[in-house]
């Protein structure tokens, strides 16, 4: 945290705000890379910026640096700082060293050991957390210079720990969540837009993505199938011949399907024109809250007869 007493703070009027909408206890979370694909800091240059279409783009961005991260509703959920550090004389006087850590702690109700997995990767990586209070308020981090930016709140990932709780006779499992903050994160620079001014509803809008597997089978020169499934085993249904592009990423050629019939669900039969035998192909699915990336790196080879 900045110093307080720095040499050209100055005094500052106390007046409170004649508006007491203040910030609610926290309901979300929302997982931000510290950085981006390109290097620079995860953050938007207003408030203004935080759109229904804006979230949409970042939930599904196709480079997962660039990606936001929604987790499910918590529950139980405490946020404090920490005792402030000091130094005491023989004297009795008393000087702060430094401010106490502020820490988080939450229960997601019915989280599932594979989601425990998938948030226990972000012990390795750099990230903030963005909050959405239990009425939809989206609270975030703002930057000393302008106090315009929209940034998260910077977590310390050496912290993080996430452990399943499993059921008991009267509670139900799930997965507790604690983290503590940075140091550097500052009291005075959190914000909150209040969930009027939004245009979506953060509580219930906001998603992350399914990763999505496929088996190709009955390969042909003129056709294949394509059995598309999430990392939770569940079909993935509903998709339609605009969803797909096919690549021959032997002749740099796009293929276009004649026809794609789902047969059963998640199973996709595709018919194309004539391929030569031993020419890989690539198959790409598109839809919103679905990440494919494992789908398209599973290639395709036209067998011999």
């Amino acid at each position: 945290m900045s110093n307080p007493c720095s040499c050209d703070a100055g005094k500052q009027n106390t007046q409170q705000s004649r508006c007491k909408n203040l910030e609610q206890i926290a309901r979300r979370i929302i997982l931000v890379p510290e950085y981006k694909d390109d290097g620079t800091k995860y953050e938007w240059a207003t408030a203004s910026l935080i759109t229904s279409a804006n979230m949409i783009t970042a939930m599904n961005a196709a480079d997962i640096d660039d990606r936001i991260f929604p987790l499910g509703k918590f529950e139980q959920v405490e946020e404090m700082r920490a005792e402030s550090d000091v130094q005491e004389f023989n004297s009795g006087n008393i000087a702060k060293v430094d401010d106490g850590k502020r820490e988080f702690t939450g229960f997601i109700p019915y989280g599932d050991p594979i989601l425990v997995g998938k948030i226990r990767s972000w012990g390795c990586q750099k990230f903030g957390i963005l909050i959405v209070d239990k009425v939809g308020n989206f609270v975030y981090a703002t930057d000393r210079s302008t106090e315009l930016k929209v940034q998260p709140l910077l977590v310390d990932e050496n912290s993080l720990d996430v452990i399943y709780v499993t059921a008991k006779d009267k509670e139900v499992p799930g997965i507790m969540i604690k983290f503590k903050f940075r140091n550097s994160v500052d009291d005075s620079l959190r914000r909150m837009l209040d969930a009027n001014n939004l245009d979506f509803d953060a509580l219930e809008d906001l998603y992350s993505l399914y990763d999505v597997t496929s088996v190709i089978s009955s390969i042909s020169t003129t056709s294949f199938t394509a059995t598309l499934t999430d990392d939770y085993g569940l079909a993935v249904q509903g998709l339609e011949l605009a969803d797909f592009a096919v690549y021959n990423t032997t002749t740099l050629a796009a293929v276009v399907p004649s026809d794609v019939t789902e047969s059963s669900a998640g199973v996709y039969v595709f018919t194309m024109a004539a391929q030569t035998i031993a020419d890989v192909l690539t198959l790409t699915p598109t839809r919103n809250g679905e990440d494919f990336s494992a789908v398209v790196t599973n290639t395709i080879t036209i067998p011999t007869p």
